[in-house]
């Protein structure tokens, strides 16, 4: 269950990273793509020299169709991306909710194995030093004395012999509780970690993905806009419609921007963890 759950933080992490560059260079596309067509929109504005309604060449409203097409295959497409990337990080954002519940129960039930564990070594401790010092002493009270004078010492040898092994146990015990405590137990600890991973997964993904959903929605937006201007000469002709065509680019553009900020590279934020705690829970199993 552990490696499973570490596996699928992984490769959630790494699903969240794809999914944000794809959407980076989308992004950056969209925008260049937004910038060319301002820029023509631009061009003829001042061609216009402030007409209301300039007259254009068929070549020139040919190209104006072409361009206004190139926008529109690039803002459908990217919408289309987007969706499926929104979708998808939603997904994560489910799966990421149960394997939290998942680690949460699983360092509950470790962190009860070992405090037990570790009341149980104790317990063997304290009872293997009382052993011991039950049999401390050859003149400790009147009865070992007295044993210890008509066996000749026979009786103080065989209680030192049972001393020294009640010892050894309890330095035994004593060592394996020390090696728990330093080895073992602070692995719950690393275990604990991963719950602080599961929650930075949870958290990115859900923030990306209410960035990606207002991507998408302004892309969506921006395909009924221009469609609305396809086969409408005056939407270049007009200088009123080319005024609201720039402002519409000018926001698209804005929202690019945010996006590219937003998604830009995070390469080994999660996956440095990830592997630590791999390599921590390998080394001892609890």
């Amino acid at each position: 269950m552990l490696t499973h759950s570490i596996s699928a933080l992984s490769l959630s992490a790494h699903d969240i990273t794809k999914a944000l560059e794809d959407v980076h260079f989308m992004a950056k596309s969209v925008k260049a793509k937004s910038i060319d067509t301002k820029d023509y929109i631009e061009m003829q504005d001042e061609l216009s020299a402030g007409k209301k309604i300039s007259t254009l060449s068929q070549d020139e409203l040919d190209l104006w169709e072409l361009s206004l097409e190139s926008l529109l295959d690039t803002l459908e497409s990217s919408h289309k991306q987007a969706n499926e990337i929104r979708v998808k990080l939603e997904g994560i954002s489910r799966e990421t909710v149960i394997l939290k519940a998942t680690i949460e129960g699983m360092v509950a039930t470790a962190q009860v194995n070992v405090d037990a564990r570790i009341k149980q070594l104790q317990k063997e401790h304290d009872d293997a030093k009382a052993n011991a010092d039950r049999h401390r002493g050859c003149f400790k009270d009147v009865g070992e004395g007295l044993k210890t004078i008509f066996s000749l010492g026979i009786s103080c040898a065989m209680l030192d012999q049972t001393l020294k092994k009640a010892e050894a146990a309890a330095r035994d015990i004593d060592r394996t509780k020390a090696n728990f405590e330093n080895n073992v137990a602070p692995l719950v600890g690393k275990l604990a970690g991963l719950n602080g991973v599961a929650e930075d997964l949870l958290r990115e993904a859900m923030t990306k993905t209410t960035m990606v959903r207002e991507f998408e929605e302004t892309l969506q937006l921006m395909v009924s806009a221009f469609k609305q201007k396809q086969g409408r000469t005056l939407a270049i002709r007009m200088e009123k419609m080319r005024a609201k065509m720039l402002a519409d680019l000018a926001e698209l553009i804005t929202v690019c921007d945010k996006t590219i900020v937003g998604t830009a590279s995070r390469e080994g934020d999660f996956r440095s963890i990830l592997v630590e705690a791999d390599k921590k829970m390998r080394e001892t199993s609890l």
